[in-house]
């Protein structure tokens, strides 16, 4: 968040077993708090598996099985504290101009339980003339406006238009115990 670092790879997408064993390696040194596989295109903290140990439990290894045996593959990532998250609420118009045609609409910060389930958002508006509900928390998510603008505009410029909406979210470094911003970790081609 202050600018000094980067990772530009937070997880590790695996195509086999042995991937996903030295992913969960590598995301458990990383955080004591242990792991989190989920499915490819998984939503709303579903199709996804939850660990804290390096082995694998037989209900994990019977749904990885499943997926590898559809060629489906899997992203295994590091579980880190949770400091908030934040839905980014994007429009892209219909248009042969490239003018003014991405516009940012808003930002909804999601209220998640420590499990990572959604439970409701708090929504504020871009337009609206009311402070938000805590306006040095907007500034915070001003990086993560930016970035998901660009992936908008490059949408756009492929021919996407309509609803786009991306989520951030503000973690605690579990090595440096320093706040760290993710520009994005999901993109939804409707409104979220």
């Amino acid at each position: 968040m202050d600018g000094t670092d980067r990772v530009d790879a937070f997880g590790t997408l695996c195509h086999s077993m042995a991937e996903v064993k030295t992913a969960i390696e590598v995301a458990s040194r990383y955080s004591p708090r242990g792991w989190v596989i989920k499915a490819d295109l998984s939503h709303a903290s579903r199709n996804r598996l939850l660990g804290t140990a390096a082995e694998l439990r037989p209900e994990h290894l019977a749904w990885l099985r499943s997926r590898f045996e559809h060629n489906e593959c899997v992203y295994v990532e590091p579980w880190i504290e949770l400091i908030s998250e934040c839905g980014l609420q994007f429009f892209i118009a219909r248009s042969e101009s490239t003018e003014h045609r991405v516009r940012f609409i808003g930002e909804a910060e999601m209220l998640t339980d420590d499990a990572g389930h959604y439970r409701g958002s708090v929504v504020q508006s871009s337009e609206s003339n009311d402070p938000p509900h805590d306006a040095p928390q907007r500034n915070i998510w001003q990086p993560a406006i930016e970035h998901c603008g660009k992936i908008a505009e490059t949408a756009a410029a492929n021919g996407y238009f309509g609803p786009i909406g991306f989520d951030c979210m503000m973690f605690r470094c579990p090595t440096t115990n320093r706040l760290w911003l993710r520009l994005s970790h999901d993109i939804n081609g409707r409104l979220t």
